[in-house]
């Protein structure tokens, strides 16, 4: 079993710093993510929280066992009885049928949009490559971004929890209205499912190589998936002399067209870099498989199992 550790970086990278001068890379934030087996978990509100409630009702167990202690408990009945679902929110993969950006690149394309009606203004397209060497100069050549556009930049190191295997992911990300609709402007499209390769590797040039002799359509290929959230307010653990806060989060998704249960989901919370307390924390979460709710793999990797990338272009 695995589960995923994601780390964003310090910015001391002046060359990565230089080529977003509207966004430097945020400095202070470790995001956990320990992938949860969601088979069991039905699409409505009720079974969502139940699981939710598990979650936390068997992290607060493996705490006591650890004897580490919470404040509040995350199984004392306030808390929760006060957990939500947040508004969902739709996100989709856009690839070409093949699914070349991923599986020959490591490319993702990834557009994210409130279910909500009317929808909000919560949207936002994320072009992100993964690797596992750290080469800031081949992210900015690869990862470079055409026509004067505006955009955050991220970058974060992955890891498998365990080993001493990481991974790396640089991010460009256009988030609301306005950084999203100049984009689609200078990609040509109405929607971002409404165009090929071609015209995406014209303003971000990294995907020139995949486009060369074909106008293959990037797509959703069929898959639009609802993400469920449900966020718990701040938790202190106290480990020994140390304390830590959390404040955790389980995500869920589910293929939008189909009543089938959730096909991948994670607990999830923040952490300041370098936190030897809260890695501490982590790594006794995962070695104690929550009791068997701890999966493997990762949620982009689960939902691309659900795309079609078979068709030849």
């Amino acid at each position: 079993m695995r589960a995923v550790l994601l780390v964003a970086l310090t910015p001391s990278l002046q060359t990565i710093a230089a080529a977003q001068p509207t966004d430097p890379i945020a400095a202070s934030d470790f995001v956990n993510k320990v992938t949860l087996d969601v088979s069991s978990v039905a699409k409505d509100e009720e079974s969502i929280l139940q699981f939710t409630r598990k979650v936390f009702t068997t992290l607060q167990k493996v705490l006591a066992d650890k004897n580490y202690k919470a404040t509040p408990h995350f199984d004392d009945e306030s808390v929760l009885s006060s957990l939500k679902t947040k508004k969902q929110r739709a996100v989709q993969f856009l690839d070409t049928p093949d699914c070349r950006l991923h599986k020959k690149s490591n490319f993702i394309l990834r557009y994210r949009y409130s279910l909500q009606v009317p929808p909000s203004k919560k949207t936002d397209l994320t072009f992100k490559s993964r690797s596992d060497a750290f080469n800031t100069n081949d992210w900015t050549d690869k990862m470079s971004v055409n026509g004067g556009l505006r955009y955050e930049t991220k970058l974060k190191e992955q890891g498998t929890a365990g080993s001493n295997q990481t991974a790396y992911a640089f991010y460009r990300q256009f988030k609301k209205a306005k950084y999203v609709d100049p984009l689609l402007r200078k990609l040509g499209m109405n929607t971002f499912n409404s165009g090929t390769i071609d015209q995406w590797a014209d303003t971000f040039p990294g995907l020139a190589d995949l486009a060369k002799g074909s106008s293959a359509t990037v797509s959703s290929n069929g898959l639009t998936i609802r993400q469920e959230e449900v966020d718990l307010d701040s938790v202190t653990v106290t480990l020994g002399a140390k304390q830590v806060t959390m404040e955790p989060a389980v995500v869920l998704w589910f293929d939008e067209k189909s009543k089938s249960n959730a096909f991948a989901g994670e607990l999830t919370w923040d952490s300041t870099v370098g936190d030897s307390t809260m890695s501490a924390l982590f790594d006794a979460i995962v070695a104690s498989t929550l009791e068997g709710m701890v999966g493997s793999g990762s949620k982009t990797a689960a939902a691309y199992a659900r795309m079609d990338c078979n068709v030849v272009v």
